[in-house]
């Protein structure tokens, strides 16, 4: 294990060795543990404020959607901006920058009166988040090589899961004594101590990439980023606002244009560009593109799901925001299990059929909740929960290992951004597709000439005191969240198969002092923690 002198010297260095094993590189290894448990905790920690924020600031379904899409499409539509100027720039540099920016766009929440303010502080958060986690991961799969590479990424993949633990957990301790608001100020102390570690820990970076010439560091794609961005914006914005003005109707119908408009542009761009942020012929190779739609459906399934089943838990089932993040947590505990069957799968049947099986799993128990909904039970809920966590766990180390695999060494920042925007990508996809789907049943369901509140949104409907109307709110929403879960399961069904066909039979998970013929041992109690 590296001693504080050993790792006073790396900062001296201006590049380091990858670690090939796990104790050698436990500094760094801790640095990005703390940077990547900053934006899984600011993931998650929303998810109980929502019905507080609705009625905060009356915020309607679709505002509450574009709260949570807000910081998905500016971290999805510039992730690969981040990565490629981690790549040119310096992955250090970029990460301790991007933990700086983000913890000063999370005070901005103070300043907020409105559901369009949070939705435009929410996007500035997103912005700064995308140039914090393409380096975390890009530093990461660098830093290691050999079995110690698998056992850190899988180490990754827990703390991911943590971060699904203390976020509803955190949040619905602040939201007992404090006010929402403080649910994304906890961002700040977060930020500093791991901005503090990952400054002493991480090597500092070689000098920037020049082009040549010796004219400097490549520009950014700006033309790229902005075409990209636009083309998620106007594909969100059209789900979003579909059922508030039917899906033929020039809202929904102009920005699905440009959407693709955009998206064609963006393309064509990137072909001809002299200093492209994307190869786009890499990435549509079978090796990357399938694992990362894979991705994007597993992303697609948990934020959407957790959208709707956080205000099952308050609105319908009348928890408290704390007993809603103690509710939610088996999906972590599966996901944290869950590293045994995947160790045992792709060992017996290899990483494809590991991934796929997950990805089965997660459709099952997401069909599973659905049909459990309406009967209000919380044990067949908490039992999906379980179920999805572990098959979530199945999926993302397989996934995220065979895009970044799939492209050369020198990309790996944006290959680690590339990963990352499929799974963001997914995640406003998820909020943006099964929000669109439950409102519209939710509305379908409620009854004729119900006030606008309320087809506004359950929180809505609930604050006018009318007993009846409440009530049939409450089952207005089980059976809208219900129907877009059942999407879902046919989604997770069809990732599956894409799963199975595209990632790779002999990937690479063996972990570090792994045995090939008993499966191998925890060596201690960090590796023990990682499955």
């Amino acid at each position: 294990m590296l001693d504080s002198n050993n790792v006073l010297e790396l900062e001296r260095r201006p590049s380091a060795e990858p670690a090939r094993t796990l104790r050698a590189g436990l500094p760094v290894l801790a640095a990005l543990v703390l940077a990547t448990l900053v934006v899984t905790i600011d993931n998650t920690v929303l998810n109980v404020a929502l019905p507080s924020i609705a009625r905060d600031l009356d915020a309607s379904t679709s505002q509450l959607q574009w709260v949570v899409n807000a910081y998905s499409l500016l971290f999805g539509g510039l992730l690969l901006t981040g990565g490629s100027l981690a790549d040119r720039l310096g992955r250090r540099r970029v990460l301790l920058g991007g933990l700086t920016a983000f913890a000063c766009a999370s005070l901005l929440v103070l300043s907020v009166s409105s559901a369009e303010g949070l939705i435009a502080v929410r996007a500035v958060t997103g912005a700064c988040a995308a140039f914090l986690m393409p380096s975390t991961i890009a530093l990461l799969y660098r830093s290691f090589e050999g079995p110690a590479r698998a056992t850190a990424v899988g180490i990754a993949g827990a703390a991911g899961a943590l971060g699904f633990v203390l976020g509803p957990l955190i949040g619905g301790a602040l939201l007992e004594v404090f006010a929402w608001q403080a649910v994304f100020v906890v961002n700040v102390p977060l930020a500093a101590v791991a901005g503090v570690v990952a400054w002493r820990a991480i090597p500092r970076d070689a000098p920037p990439r020049v082009r040549p010439g010796g004219a400097g560091a490549a520009p950014a794609d700006l033309l790229g980023t902005a075409l990209s961005l636009g083309a998620m914006l106007g594909l969100v914005a059209a789900l979003v606002d579909g059922p508030d003005h039917g899906w033929l109707s020039a809202a929904v119908l102009g920005p699905a244009a440009g959407s693709l408009l955009c998206g064609l542009s963006f393309v064509r761009w990137e072909l001809r560009a002299a200093h492209p942020m994307l190869d786009v012929r890499a990435v549509a190779r079978r090796a990357v593109a399938g694992p990362g739609v894979v991705q994007m459906g597993l992303m697609l399934a948990i934020s959407g799901s957790l959208f709707l089943i956080t205000q099952q838990l308050q609105v319908v089932m009348g928890y408290s925001p704390i007993e809603a993040g103690v509710r939610s947590s088996p999906i972590a505990v599966g996901v944290i299990g869950g590293g045994a069957l995947l160790s045992v799968v792709s060992r017996w049947w290899g990483a494809a059929w590991a991934a796929a099986l997950g990805m089965l799993g997660c459709s099952v128990a997401i069909a599973g909740v659905a049909l459990a909904l309406p009967h209000g039970g919380y044990w067949p809920l908490a039992a999906g929960l379980l179920v999805f966590g572990a098959g979530v766990r199945m999926v993302i180390t397989p996934a995220a290992l065979a895009v970044l695999g799939g492209l050369p060494d020198e990309a790996a920042g944006i290959g680690a951004a590339l990963a990352d925007t499929f799974q963001e990508i997914g995640g406003a996809l998820g909020v943006a597709l099964l929000g669109s789907v439950f409102n519209e049943v939710y509305r379908h369901d409620l009854p004729a000439g119900a006030p606008g509140v309320a087809r506004a949104s359950v929180q809505g409907a609930v604050s006018l005191g009318d007993a009846g109307l409440a009530g049939a709110a409450r089952g207005a929403f089980a059976s809208g969240a219900q129907v877009a879960l059942l999407v879902c399961a046919g989604i997770l069904a069809a990732a599956a198969v894409l799963a199975r066909l595209t990632i790779p039979d002999d990937l690479d998970l063996s972990e570090e002092g792994a045995d090939p013929v008993d499966g191998g041992r925890a060596e201690d109690d960090l590796k023990a923690y990682a499955y």
